[in-house]
């Protein structure tokens, strides 16, 4: 099934063999989609919206927040700039998250920090799985995608 699988992929984006055979060698998005199922299962009972991002609540947030600063930094200061944002989001609404990441990073809260990190890793979940991301793209993304399974994986493990 799998060769059936990777013969399509290289007709249907015209690419060889050899390019598609890359893609699953690429251990993020397929790492990336797994966790997430356990994530969203676990942190958010099966299902995550928008809406309930920002009421999540996680015990040791300032442990966990100093394990990923190097996640928040990132993400902070790559969102900075519009039009990455604006690709991030799609057609979500995200005043709030607009409004946080126009305030000075060393003056948010903790939860506030948690919460744009929450909104990133779940962007990237819907790009992924809504195609706004699409196959050929997902090696460009490698940093950040390996940066939201470090994000779950360290608050499945609080």
């Amino acid at each position: 099934m799998i060769a059936n699988t990777k013969n399509w992929l290289a007709a249907y984006y015209k690419i060889s063999e050899e390019k598609i055979e890359s893609y699953f060698k690429d251990e993020d998005v397929p790492g990336f989609l797994i966790i997430w199922t356990i994530f969203e299962q676990k942190l958010f009972g099966g299902f995550v919206k928008v809406g309930n991002i920002k009421n999540h609540s996680v015990k040791e947030l300032d442990k966990i927040l100093f394990a990923l600063e190097t996640e928040f930094i990132f993400f902070f200061e790559a969102y900075q700039d519009k039009a990455r944002f604006k690709n991030l989001r799609h057609d979500q609404k995200a005043e709030e998250i607009s409004l946080l990441l126009s305030v000075d990073k060393n003056k948010l809260s903790a939860e506030n920090k948690l919460y744009i990190l929450l909104f990133v890793v779940y962007r990237y979940r819907n790009n992924i799985f809504h195609g706004n991301k699409p196959v050929p793209s997902w090696s460009r993304y490698r940093k950040e995608i390996g940066y939201c399974v470090n994000i779950m994986k360290c608050l499945l493990e609080a």
